[in-house]
């Protein structure tokens, strides 16, 4: 009897990053404004390395035990955090790219997107006017 109430509130009680929204961001000055989810899943898949516009990106990845990083794909790239790990490491291993730089916090990312010519994701409410959103995962 507990344990059936124990599953009725969980089912109840929403979890908040379920409910967060996920901004894709990039440096201000790259000329696209609007990317769709194939390309950001190419990108962050390693199978693209630019945007449509041309202009190369690095992507970067929040630290796996984070929550919004397993949001992120599996929202956009329809994966789980291990599933796009172990596509990384065959990359890796066969020569053919170089894992995403991991940083542990949104200021982190924002850094790297400047400094780096990256693209990273982050919750939509630590976005400020260092950097361009060009794709929102609700």
């Amino acid at each position: 009897m507990l344990y059936r109430l124990c599953l009725v509130l969980s089912l109840l009680i929403p979890s908040v990053t379920a409910f967060s929204e996920i901004a894709v961001i990039v440096k201000k000055d790259v000329p696209d404004t609007d990317v769709g989810k194939d390309e950001i899943a190419n990108i962050f898949l390693g199978r693209s390395k630019v945007l449509p516009s041309g202009t190369s990106v690095k992507p970067v990845d929040l630290p796996k035990e984070v929550p919004i990083r397993a949001e992120f794909y599996e929202k956009v790239a329809g994966k789980s955090v291990r599933a796009v790990v172990a596509a990384w490491a065959k990359l890796v291993f066969t020569g053919r790219a170089k894992a995403p730089a991991e940083k542990n916090t949104a200021a982190e990312i924002k850094a790297y997107v400047n400094s780096e010519g990256g693209i990273g994701y982050i919750n939509a409410s630590d976005v400020d006017d260092s950097v361009k959103v060009i794709f929102k995962v609700p």
